[in-house]
C-alpha cells in the first residue's frame, strides 16, 4: 500500500448500503446533538471479524461529521515505532497542515538509524512531543480513525502508545479503531469511566431488511424478501458472506441460490456452492496466517474446538495457545466463556459458515485426510 492511501480516506465499494440507523447511532457518539463537543466518549471501537462491513461504515459515516477526520489504515509494517509515529503524524497534518510543524527534524532519516539505544531514546522524544501536539496543538473536533488495528495488535510498544493518545487527546479529539480482533489495549480505565463505546457481531450483522435493500441497489429488483431473510439465517448476517456465497454479489453470473440451503434439507450442497468464500477466505482473511488456516481446517471436524482433543485429533502439544491466537488475531474462533460448564468454558466456537466450509474444502481436497480424521474425532 502506498503512503498516501495509508493516510487517506479508504476507498468504499462502488455500491454502498447506506445503514442509516448505525451510521447515526456512530454520529450521536462521535459528536453527540444534545452534549455537543467536545464529545463523552474518548474511544469509539467496531469490532468483529472480516467482512461485517466496519470499514465501509466508518467512510459512510465520516461523511456526516462536522470535524475533521483523519484516517491512518494499518498494515504490518506498521509494527514499526519509528514509522508508526510518522504516519500518525502525517495523518493528522493531513487534516491539519500546520500540526506539529515543529517536528519536521525529527523525522531526518539520520535521525532514526543508527545505535539502538540512541533510536530507543530518540524515539521517545519523537513520541513525547506528538502526544504533547495532540493534547495542545487540537482545537477543534478531531476523528482519529485507525483501521485494521489488528494489523499492529501484537506490537506492545504501539499499543502502549495508543493508549497514550487516547488518554492525551484534547478533549476535542475522539480516536475511532476499526478491527478484526479485540486491541490488547488499556481498556478497563474507559469502560469504567464511561468513555468507551464499542460494536461487535451483534450489531454489525446485516439484518434481512438491508440484505433486501442491497439487491435493490444491485439491480436485482425482483429479489424476494424470503430470499433475504433465508441469506442472513444461512450465514448469520456475514456480509461477505452473503455476497460471495449468492447471486446476490454476482448479479452477472445467472444461477439460482437453491443449492445454497440445500443441507437445511437433507441434501448434499455442490462443491462449487461456496468456492467464492473459500477464496476470500485463503486469500484475504487468511492470507498471512497459513498455520493457523491449515489448523482450523483440520480441527473443524470438531463441533466444539476443546484444547485436550484437539491435540490428541493431530497430534500436537500446542492446540492452546494456537486457537488463542487464533481469537486474538479474530480469525472466526472465539472462546466459549459464558458457558455454564465450566469445562466447556475452556472450548473454542467456530464461526458455523467457516466451520461448513472447511469441512467441505477438507473433504474436497484431502478426502483421505477427511476420513482418517473423522475416524479419530
Amino acid at each position: 500500500m502506498r503512503e498516501a492511501q495509508k493516510i487517506s480516506t479508504p476507498v468504499p465499494p462502488a455500491t454502498i448500503l447506506h445503514r442509516a440507523n448505525l451510521v447515526q447511532t456512530l454520529i450521536n457518539v462521535i459528536e453527540p446533538r444534545d452534549s455537543g463537543w467536545p464529545a463523552p466518549y474518548r474511544l469509539i471501537l467496531l469490532c468483529t471479524p472480516a467482512g461485517y462491513g466496519k470499514t465501509t461504515l466508518l467512510v459512510d459515516t465520516a461523511q456526516s461529521l462536522t470535524g475533521t477526520c483523519c484516517w491512518y489504515v494499518l498494515d504490518q509494517s506498521d509494527t514499526n515505532l519509528a514509522l508508526f509515529l510518522h504516519r500518525l503524524w502525517a495523518s493528522v497534518r493531513c487534516g491539519f497542515p500546520n500540526f506539529g510543524e515543529h517536528m519536521h527534524p525529527l523525522f531526518e532519516e539520520d535521525r532514526l538509524i543508527g545505535e539502538e539505544n540512541d533510536v530507543a531514546d530518540h524515539l521517545v522524544e519523537v513520541g513525547n512531543q506528538l502526544i504533547n501536539a495532540l493534547k495542545i496543538e487540537i482545537t477543534q473536533p478531531l476523528v482519529l480513525l485507525f483501521c485494521n488495528y489488528h494489523e499492529v495488535n501484537e506490537a506492545i510498544q504501539i499499543n502502549r502508545f495508543v493508549d497514550r493518545v487516547i488518554t492525551n487527546l484534547s478533549s476535542w479529539g475522539t480516536v475511532v479503531i476499526e478491527s478484526q480482533a479485540m486491541p490488547d489495549l488499556t481498556l478497563a480505565p474507559l469502560i469504567a469511566r464511561r468513555q468507551m463505546f464499542g460494536m461487535g457481531m451483534q450489531g454489525l450483522r446485516f439484518n434481512p431488511q438491508e440484505v433486501h435493500e442491497l439487491a435493490q441497489l444491485q439491480g436485482l429488483t425482483a429479489f424476494p424478501f424470503a430470499e433475504a431473510e433465508q441469506l442472513v439465517q444461512q450465514f448469520d448476517g456475514w456480509i461477505a458472506g452473503i455476497l460471495l456465497g449468492s447471486r446476490l454479489g454476482y448479479t452477472s453470473f445467472q444461477q439460482t441460490i437453491s443449492s445454497l440451503y440445500a443441507e437445511k434439507w437433507g441434501v448434499p450442497s455442490s462443491s462449487d456452492d461456496h468456492r467464492q468464500i473459500l477464496a476470500y477466505i485463503k486469500n484475504e482473511v487468511f492470507k498471512h496466517e497459513r498455520a493457523t488456516y491449515e489448523l482450523l481446517e483440520r480441527v473443524s471436524i470438531l463441533a466444539r474446538l476443546n484444547p485436550v482433543h484437539c491435540n490428541t485429533l493431530l497430534g500436537i502439544q500446542d492446540a492452546a495457545e494456537r486457537l488463542a491466537y487464533a481469537e486474538r488475531r479474530g480469525l472466526f474462533m472465539a472462546r466459549d466463556r459464558e458457558n455454564s460448564n465450566a469445562g466447556e468454558a475452556r472450548d473454542y466456537i467456530c464461526h458455523p459458515v467457516l466451520r461448513h466450509i472447511f469441512i467441505e474444502s477438507l473433504r474436497q481436497q484431502s478426502p483421505e485426510d477427511y476420513l482418517h480424521l473423522q475416524e479419530q474425532a
